[in-house]
C-alpha cells in the first residue's frame, strides 16, 4: 500500500546529489548577490567625480550583461570596459549633464516659488525632462555593444525610444524612483540608505539589461553586416 510513501529514503548516491546541487544553487545565489552589491559601489565609487557618472553605467551595464552570460569576474570586466567606452560615453554624458543640470535648476526655482505658477510653465519643463530620461540611458549603455559616434548615439537614442517604448517606460520609472523618494519621502530615503548604497543602482541596471540587450544585440548584428556590406 505504498504508492504514496512520503518516508522513502533515497540511498546516499541520490541523497548526496541532491545535497550537491542545492549547495551548488546556494553558492550561485549568493556569488550573484555579492557581484551585484560589488558593482553597485563601484558605480557610486567611480561616479564621484560627476564627469565619470555616464562612463561608469556604462561599465557597470556591461558586466551585468556579461553576469547574465555567465561571467563572474566583475571587477576586472568592470575597469575594461570602463577603460574602453571612457571617450565615448563620457563626450555623450558631458552633452546630457548640461541641460540635466538646466533642468534641475529650472525645477527648483518652480518647487521653491511662493507665487502661483501657470501650467504651461510646468508643461515646458515637465514634456522635455521627459525625453531628456528617456534619452540618456538609450545613449549610455550604447558603447556596451558598439562603437559610434555621438550624433550616431543619440540618432540611434531617438529611435529606441520611440521603437522600444514600454523599456523606455521602464527605465524612466527605474531613473525617477531614487529622485521621488528623496524629494516626497526624504526620511524614508536616508533610512533605507543601505538600498542605495548596496544593491539598487545594479539591481535596476540588471532589469535594464533583461528588457534591452535583445534589441541591441539585434542591432549590433545589423551594423556589422552593414560593414561587411
Amino acid at each position: 500500500m505504498g504508492f504514496f510513501n512520503g518516508n522513502q529514503q533515497l540511498n546516499p548516491d541520490e541523497e548526496r546529489e541532491r545535497k550537491d546541487i542545492s549547495e551548488k544553487w546556494v553558492w550561485r545565489a549568493l556569488t550573484y548577490f555579492a557581484n551585484l552589491v560589488l558593482l553597485n559601489l563601484l558605480f557610486l565609487l567611480c561616479s564621484l567625480p560627476v564627469i565619470t557618472i555616464g562612463v561608469s553605467y556604462g561599465a557597470m551595464h556591461t558586466q551585468l550583461r556579461k553576469m547574465k552570460e555567465g561571467e563572474d569576474v566583475v571587477v576586472v570586466g568592470f575597469f575594461r570596459a570602463f577603460a574602453d567606452q571612457f571617450k565615448q560615453t563620457t563626450i555623450s554624458w558631458v552633452l546630457f549633464l548640461i541641460p540635466g543640470i538646466w533642468l534641475m535648476m529650472e525645477a527648483n526655482m518652480l518647487i521653491e516659488t511662493e507665487a502661483e505658477v501657470p501650467v504651461l510653465i510646468y508643461v515646458s519643463l515637465i514634456v522635455p525632462s521627459i525625453v531628456y530620461l528617456a534619452l540618456l540611458p538609450w545613449v549610455l549603455i550604447q558603447a556596451s555593444y558598439f562603437t559610434c559616434t555621438t550624433a550616431q548615439q543619440i540618432k540611434n537614442s531617438l529611435l529606441f525610444a520611440v521603437r522600444l517604448l514600454p523599456q523606455t517606460i521602464v527605465m524612466v520609472i527605474l531613473e525617477l524612483f531614487p529622485l521621488y523618494v528623496f524629494l516626497m519621502k526624504t526620511v524614508a530615503f536616508f533610512r533605507v540608505w543601505p538600498l542605495w548604497l548596496f544593491l539598487y543602482f545594479s539591481a535596476s541596471g540588471m532589469i535594464v539589461v533583461n528588457i534591452t540587450r535583445i534589441p541591441m544585440a539585434r542591432l549590433k548584428m545589423q551594423l556589422s553586416e552593414r560593414e561587411d556590406d
